[in-house]
């Protein structure tokens, strides 16, 4: 496994690609004369790599460090600074449509996968941190580029907006208090890339997605899964660690964050029988997933 977790400064020197910034110039994250969640500007002390990885994962000493993802974090560095700033609250596509208080079900600190849009997946794992006492595993595992095929800038700019309460809270948060991932829902994409395009897209896969071993160990016995509508199906790659762990006796439910009555009572999960082909998605030399699309060369058939 990809040891992110050993030191993150090493790894930054081993992911940096200095030739990025010369060559072409990043999309706004967000409004550099934006406030965040508190009305502040504090979100400015986030702006560099490591603040920014701090404030969004969990505690240094926790099991589930291992599985906090460095890739977009590490790419706040080839931002300039006129184009590095927290989302407006108003840019979000939906508020939490529920009451401040946690949850019944996070009574009992089920591990939780926020499968949402990238910024609204951000926005709720802010307010189950801070109702329910969950600490933060983000899965974020892509490098923006002006011709991504995925826009993950918008993540960023609403990883910048909560990060000054998210740090706050992390403070607070005991080694063993119930982990969260934070997952951007369109990662798969809907297409392949085009020549001249940035092909961003990416699956999580157990680099950032603990075994069934490992939840157990944790005295995890159940798993609430947080999409957008009752509807929705889970995620193709989602579905097969579903399988996986409800093979192995971890009970999986889902809760629509559209649905009220269902968040708060949520029900069982059946997944989806699918398959999930690996083709066509790009690794970086740098680590994560991202490459640009070649031109097809003319003596190619």
């Amino acid at each position: 496994m990809y040891q992110r977790w050993l030191n993150f400064l090493e790894l930054l020197g081993r992911i940096r690609l200095p030739t990025w910034r010369s060559r072409f110039k990043l999309l706004p994250t967000g409004r550099v004369d934006g406030g965040d969640v508190l009305g502040s500007t504090r979100w400015k002390q986030f702006c560099s790599p490591e603040t920014l990885f701090r404030a969004w994962g969990p505690d240094s000493r926790s099991v589930w460090k291992p599985y906090h993802c460095i890739t977009l974090f590490a790419a706040l560095e080839k931002f300039t600074p006129e184009n590095l700033g927290p989302i407006p609250r108003s840019a979000l596509q939906f508020d939490i449509p529920h009451t401040d208080p946690a949850p019944a079900w996070a009574k009992s600190k089920p591990m939780v996968i926020v499968d949402l849009p990238g910024p609204e997946s951000v926005m709720t794992a802010t307010w189950l941190s801070f109702s329910a006492g969950y600490q933060p595993v983000s899965t974020f595992d892509n490098w923006p580029h002006p011709a991504g095929l995925l826009k993950p800038e918008s993540t960023i700019g609403a990883l910048l907006y909560f990060a000054p309460l998210m740090a706050d809270l992390h403070e607070k948060h005991p080694v063993d208090a119930p982990p969260m991932w934070i997952c951007e829902r369109g990662r798969l994409g809907i297409r392949s890339g085009k020549p001249k395009e940035f092909d961003n897209r990416y699956y999580l896969d157990d680099s950032v997605l603990p075994g069934p071993k490992t939840i157990k160990q944790a005295g995890i016995k159940e798993l609430v899964y947080i999409c957008p509508k009752k509807s929705d199906p889970e995620i193709i790659d989602l579905s097969l660690y579903f399988k996986e762990l409800r093979k192995e006796g971890i009970r999986v439910l889902k809760a629509p964050i559209s649905d009220a009555a269902i968040f708060a009572v949520p029900t069982d999960l059946v997944p989806q029988q699918v398959i999930l082909s690996k083709r066509g998605f790009f690794r970086s030399s740098a680590g994560g997933f991202g490459i640009p699309i070649p031109e097809p060369s003319s003596s190619s058939g």
